[in-house]
């Protein structure tokens, strides 16, 4: 289980800018950067933590063949990246999921590595065009 307190003093300790969200269902931790937004969610319970980019592919305008063809290379790009996902319907990112049940702990370079992994695996040009 992760406490919403360890992620900010570990995205502090690493000098991660964020603006810290809370609601209901989670706490997330916006942050900007040069490439676009990376978005590090903690549900309530501690449990489950996702890393997500900001949209890396826009598919509203796209005809529906094209929008086939994005969809296509998405999965076909989840089969090989395999750490993490690109989903979405008319805006595509990529996340990471992890879990943490009981009594599990989260290592400040568990966080950082799933971030710079987000953020490389998003972005890199090839995977979606």
């Amino acid at each position: 289980m992760v406490h919403q307190d360890e992620i900010s003093n570990m995205l502090d300790v690493e000098r991660i800018e964020y603006v810290k969200h809370e609601d209901s269902d989670c706490t997330r931790w916006l942050i900007i950067c040069s490439i676009g937004v990376i978005v590090v969610e903690l549900l309530q319970s501690g449990e489950h933590l996702r890393i997500r980019t900001g949209p890396v592919a826009d598919a509203v305008n796209l005809s529906p063949g094209a929008r086939c063809d994005l969809y296509r290379r998405a999965m076909g790009a989840n089969d090989r990246v395999m750490v993490g996902r690109f989903c979405g319907i008319d805006y595509i990112d990529f996340e990471i999921g992890m879990s943490f049940p009981g009594r599990s702990v989260l290592f400040k370079e568990q966080l950082v590595l799933a971030i710079q992994t987000a953020a490389a695996i998003a972005y890199e040009p090839g995977l979606l065009h």
